[in-house]
């Protein structure tokens, strides 16, 4: 089989495979086009599998040059159409002691959307990022296990109550 996952060797199957499996854990996944020299692969054009963890999340500023705007890590244009996302070079979880020592920074790049597939369930109109897919249940379940911690307090106390019927008259 022919690799065409650009850093993972892997093949369509298990890139498809990967995709879906991020979609549903983080809520969205980006697909980049590399492209790639004859030395470097038999296949010219790969694909590199993103987490979303990679988009600059806290980057919002408006460009006075040719009037995009970026909201967390992700440039629109005036017609609110994605042109580019703004990338950390590297994962940023993946950053060791000795580059936070060193002084280097997390590199940003600005990669064209022309290269990025951003695979995500749209929910709603003008929404530029994904959601978990277990969200909406994950708040549900922090209640109901408030809820078991609660009751269980609740019946330590009631154990700790102890009532004797005393008759004072009875010798």
């Amino acid at each position: 089989s022919v690799h065409i996952g650009y850093d993972c060797g892997l093949n369509f199957g298990g890139i498809t495979q990967l995709i879906m499996r991020s979609v549903v854990e983080s809520g969205e996944v980006l697909i980049r086009r590399r492209r790639v020299t004859p030395d470097q692969s038999r296949v010219p054009i790969q694909l590199q599998i993103l987490e979303s963890d990679h988009i600059v999340t806290n980057r919002f500023f408006n460009n006075s040059e040719n009037g995009n705007r970026v909201i967390q890590g992700i440039e629109i244009d005036q017609h609110d159409c994605v042109v580019a996302y703004h990338l950390y070079e590297n994962h940023p979880g993946s950053m060791g002691i000795e580059s936070t020592q060193s002084g280097n920074p997390l590199k940003i790049v600005r990669v064209l959307a022309d290269d990025i597939i951003h695979v995500y369930r749209i929910d709603r109109p003008g929404q530029l990022r994904g959601v978990p897919w277990l969200a909406p249940a994950l708040i549900r379940l922090r209640d109901l296990c408030e809820f078991e911690d609660a009751e269980l307090v609740r019946q330590k106390v009631a154990a700790c109550f102890a009532a004797f019927i005393h008759d004072i008259e009875a010798p």
